[in-house]
Parts: structure tokens; C-alpha cells; sequence
């Protein structure tokens, strides 16, 4: 055998080899799915909030909560100083 030449791999080695690549496909396959999936469901979701009239979105945050229990405090301490 020439020393350039590479040994020739068995019928076993590259039936593992294909199988390897095979396994490493689905993975991928899945895997992208998988990311298409959830893009979808975000888009989805985008989508409902945008439907959403602007004159119907309220928040619910605890920031908007503490703003207005402010907006109270502040209307009581006016009714006190009359």
C-alpha cells in the first residue's frame, strides 16, 4: 500500500459512520421544529395582543397598581387641607 493511500474503512465502520450522520440529522430536524414551533406560537400570541383595540389595553402591573392607590393618597390629603 502506497503512503499517501488511506486504509479502506469496513462496510461496519461506515454503516456506523451513516448511521451517526443519520441520528444527527433527526436531531436537527427536530430541533428546528422544535424553534419553528414556539416562532409560531410567539407570532400567535403577537398577533392577539395586537388585535387588542388600544382603547381596551389596561395594566395590570403592580407599577399601575401602586399608581393609583398614589392617586388616592394624594385626593384624600387635598380633602384634608380644605
Amino acid at each position: 500500500m502506497p503512503a499517501n493511500e488511506k486504509p479502506s474503512r469496513t462496510a461496519a465502520a461506515v454503516a456506523l459512520e451513516e448511521k451517526k450522520l443519520e441520528e444527527q440529522r433527526n436531531k436537527k430536524k427536530k430541533l428546528i421544529e422544535a424553534a419553528n414551533t414556539e416562532m409560531k406560537m410567539k407570532k400567535a400570541e403577537i398577533d392577539s395582543i395586537r388585535a387588542i383595540p388600544d382603547n381596551e389595553i389596561t395594566l395590570d402591573s403592580k407599577d399601575e397598581k401602586n399608581n393609583k392607590k398614589d392617586e388616592t393618597n394624594e385626593e384624600e390629603s387635598d380633602s384634608d387641607d380644605n
